[in-house]
């Protein structure tokens, strides 16, 4: 059984009245066996010292990354430091850093040492799998997800990219370990022993659907799509004149794309939102990985779209749950969807999480099973979506 904690600071500037905050805060904790801090903050906290500070005077590992705003136990707001203390005496929690992920080159080495030397720490088989990656251009979640199913196809994964600011996600974009602060390395939290966590996902509605299955994935590589339907990702969407010439100045909610992805049988086996992010050379660039043989619908992302995805997942956490913990990851493009109501969202998990211990913040990439069974665990990577697991 895990046990949580909460510990959210406010004070941005000033070290001395932050460390007040935090050993106010940390006298009401009572660690156990095993213990580990996830930690989402703010970019400001990281530029004032203020995180370090904090970071060096708490009595447990840190690991997690920079999020532009989030609600915590109540606590709602953009300048906030939140730690979600987990301890536990039939639990064990390996905390660790990644060497330097390559620029370009593949991350499939530094993600399987990185989880080989955690997992060599545990008394028994891990149960999930906590990551974040940081923000790269030339890589995508999959990426490490892929490696670290290579290992162990059972082992499911969930975690966020970090995320800075709302105009320019990865504007100081961080991962955090501890103390340290990193643009190029990925971190992971490793939980064995007496966890059964459970995975939730909203994102795109069949409502929100303007152009279903407008094509099939014909060549793509890696998150660049090169044609659909055999024909040049640019070209198909010129005769469809729906105005991606110019990504750059295109409204955020029309590019977001739902991806039915086929097994070797040609069955569905997920459906997932993914955002274009950018066109260079006649391709077009996405968030996430693509699938070659996916169905592409085209998705009008509104503030209507993200309330009625929020209110499905905490419906189905209710509906399964009475109390627990639950981490939560929202994309930071479901804030910007919402308009003149930024916080909406954060308000109403506030309101309908009063009996669960829960953090949720903004993301800038999502990670999270689609599906998870004794044999295997599916771990895919979102755009658009918030997601959630329950422990």
């Amino acid at each position: 059984m895990i046990k949580s904690y909460s510990i959210v600071l406010e004070e941005v500037d000033d070290h001395e009245l932050a460390l007040e905050e935090l050993k106010a805060q940390l006298s009401g904790i009572e660690l156990l066996k095993s213990s580990v801090g996830i930690v989402s903050v703010n970019k400001d906290f990281i530029f004032s010292g203020v995180y370090c500070a904090v970071a060096k005077a708490v009595p447990f590992p840190l690991a997690g990354s920079t999020s532009f705003s989030q609600t915590v136990n109540g606590k709602i707001g953009t300048y906030l430091l939140s730690i979600m203390v987990l301890t536990s005496d039939d639990c064990e929690f390996a905390c660790g850093l990644s060497d330097v992920v390559p620029e370009i080159d593949d991350v499939t080495e530094v993600t399987k040492k990185c989880y080989n030397n955690l997992q060599g720490t545990l008394g028994s088989e891990v149960k999930l799998t906590l990551l974040y990656p940081p923000f790269m251009f030339n890589h995508y979640p999959n990426q490490y997800i892929r490696a670290i199913s290579e290992i162990d196809e059972r082992v499911p994964v969930f975690g966020t990219l970090p995320n800075g600011e709302v105009i320019d996600v990865t504007t100081d974009a961080r991962v955090l370990y501890g103390e340290h602060i990193y643009g190029d390395k990925m971190v992971m939290i490793l939980v064995s022993g007496n966890v059964s966590p459970s995975f939730y996902i909203g994102s795109a509605t069949k409502e929100s659907i303007v152009l279903p299955n407008v094509g099939v994935i014909t060549s793509a590589e890696g998150n660049c799509l090169r044609e659909i339907n055999g024909t040049s990702t640019v070209k198909f969407f010129e005769k469809m004149k729906f105005g991606l010439e110019n990504v750059k100045e295109t409204n955020i909610l029309s590019k977001t794309f739902l991806m039915d992805e086929k097994d070797e049988n040609g069955e569905i086996i997920s459906s997932v939102t993914k955002s274009l992010i950018g066109i260079e050379g006649g391709s077009y660039f996405f968030g996430c990985g693509l699938q070659i043989g996916s169905n592409v619908s085209i998705v009008a992302f509104t503030g209507d779209v993200v309330m009625a995805s929020a209110k499905d997942v905490v419906k189905r956490i209710k509906e399964n749950h009475s109390g627990g913990i639950i981490l939560i990851y929202s994309c930071i493009g479901r804030l910007v969807a919402l308009t003149s109501e930024p916080m909406k969202e954060f308000k109403f998990l506030n309101e309908n999480l009063e009996s669960f211990s829960y953090v949720a913040t903004c993301s800038g990439g999502e990670i999270c099973p689609t599906s998870v069974t004794k044999a295997k665990a599916i771990n895919n990577e979102h755009n658009e979506t918030l997601i959630a697991c329950v422990l």
